[in-house]
């Protein structure tokens, strides 16, 4: 499932922060982008199987001549995915999914600063306004 606003607001703050508090090393634009990919896309490699296995047990449907559905659980699905395709079959797809969370990711950090930056600045102005 997707990362809402609010969660991706606080990993690009700790990613940011932490950047910021190594004076050791100098992180430019396109490292930070790629620090926001990798943080945003790595998790699919843990939970990607689960996904698939959910893909896997909202299709099997019953078919109208009375048959048996093809899975009974999660467990069944690795069980049998495992057995017929081997650990590659838990992860079929799996680029387009780290593509799709890496390249929102590496958007989201790279316009982050900028969003900041309008964000306090129509603050004050309201601030302005009203006093």
């Amino acid at each position: 499932e997707p990362l809402n606003l609010y969660e991706l607001q606080a990993i690009v703050s700790i990613i940011l922060e932490h950047g910021e508090s190594r004076k050791d090393i100098e992180w430019t634009r396109v490292q930070t982008i790629g620090l926001g990919f990798v943080s945003f896309a790595a998790p699919q490699l843990l939970f990607y199987p689960f996904l698939y296995a959910g893909t896997r047990l909202s299709t099997d449907v019953i078919s109208y001549t009375g048959g048996n559905r093809q899975f009974n659980g999660v467990i069944d699905v690795f069980g049998k995915t495992l057995k017929l395709d081997g650990i590659a079959g838990l992860y079929r797809g799996l680029i387009i999914s780290v593509a799709e969370t890496g390249i929102k990711a590496a958007v989201y950090v790279g316009l982050f600063p900028h969003y900041l930056h309008v964000s306090q600045v129509s603050t004050l102005d309201i601030l302005k306004n009203n006093n």
